[in-house]
């Protein structure tokens, strides 16, 4: 397939450049035959442009990408661009947009979607769990659960930051596991350690405790900075009123508990899914008239109309308006010479 990927010399080195270069990087690497630049070329099955403010008659299967339609000019310019046959589809940046501009009268088989992507894959984001106190030779504070823990799930979406000494059978016991472990080992002075604990609670998302032994004052530090517990409920923990707190009593409810959560994972995302090849492969299923494979997706999602995108039209809205006619375009190439 010959592709015309179309670039506004007024968008060079914005992001949209980066979504283009992208998009011909990895039509290349299927095989296909790319242009990418400016010029409107003749002999080419598909004229994709990178904005839809830019568009002018082109050859071939003809789609222009969409994004930031927040007034009612550019919704006008959009059904002009659809009426006057400049172009066959308009790629939005998510199902919402879609949504959005059927409402505003697009015929809504002429809007698709296609969900952006990156360029690295960010390292994910570990719910991270504090703990505290010493290990004793008795198992007082129930660190054989953490054992059975780590034999019976993977932690990868796990942080355990460990405050205290002995821990060190724990910490294997969670790497190996596949978990991320931060230990800081207990000193002679208590009021560093404790300073310390302190200065990590906010950036934890719960504080575990196993023992039965009255309460953890840990767990207390915790509770006070708004973080929620995981521990066991006896003594004054159950004074600890907080409405997520997760109650432990057994190696069994600590596994169920840790599974909820891991699931439950707020970035829980398939990686596979954001990626380049990902987004060359949903435009390739556009312009051979299908529609993008999205099984991927079944999470409730939100509002897929919101009540209002657009806002105020004002004087420099309008030029800007006028700047997207062809007597506009023309005028933009005369001012660019």
């Amino acid at each position: 397939m010959r592709i015309n990927i179309v670039l506004s010399p007024e968008n060079k080195g914005w992001i949209i450049e980066k979504f283009g270069k992208r998009l011909a990087e990895n039509l290349k690497k299927s095989g296909h035959e790319v242009f990418f630049g400016a010029e409107i070329l003749t002999h080419v099955d598909v004229t994709h442009f990178l904005s839809y403010n830019f568009v002018e008659q082109s050859y071939g299967y003809r789609t222009a990408m969409v994004t930031h339609i927040d007034d009612v000019l550019k919704i006008r310019h959009l059904k002009t661009l659809l009426e006057k046959d400049i172009v066959d589809k308009l790629v939005c940046m998510s199902k919402s947009t879609v949504e959005h501009l059927a409402k505003n009268g697009l015929p809504r088989e002429s809007l698709t979607y296609v969900l952006p992507a990156v360029d690295d894959l960010p390292p994910r984001r570990h719910i991270r769990i504090g703990l505290s106190g010493r290990i004793y030779k008795d198992g007082r504070k129930n660190e054989l659960w953490l054992r059975d823990l780590a034999k019976g799930m993977t932690l990868e979406n796990f942080e355990f930051h460990i405050f205290g000494s002995g821990w060190d059978e724990v910490t294997k016991w969670l790497i190996s596991s596949k978990a991320k472990v931060k230990t800081y080992v207990e000193t002679n002075d208590y009021s560093a350690d404790h300073a310390l604990i302190l200065e990590n609670l906010p950036h934890l998302d719960y504080w575990m405790y196993l023992g039965f032994d009255e309460g953890s004052m840990g767990s207390l530090d915790a509770a006070l900075a708004g973080v929620p517990l995981i521990v066991t409920p006896q003594g004054f923990h159950l004074d600890l009123m907080f409405t997520k707190n997760l109650w432990v009593e057994s190696s069994s409810e600590l596994l169920q508990i840790m599974s909820n959560l891991s699931s439950e994972k707020p970035n829980n995302l398939d990686y596979r899914y954001w990626t380049w090849e990902r987004y060359c492969e949903d435009h390739l299923n556009i312009w051979n008239n299908r529609e993008p494979e999205r099984e991927f997706f079944n999470y409730p999602k939100a509002d897929l109309a919101p009540k209002s995108m657009l806002r105020k039209v004002g004087f420099r809205r309008i030029l800007s308006y006028l700047g997207r006619t062809p007597v506009g375009l023309f005028l933009r190439r005369i001012i660019r010479g």
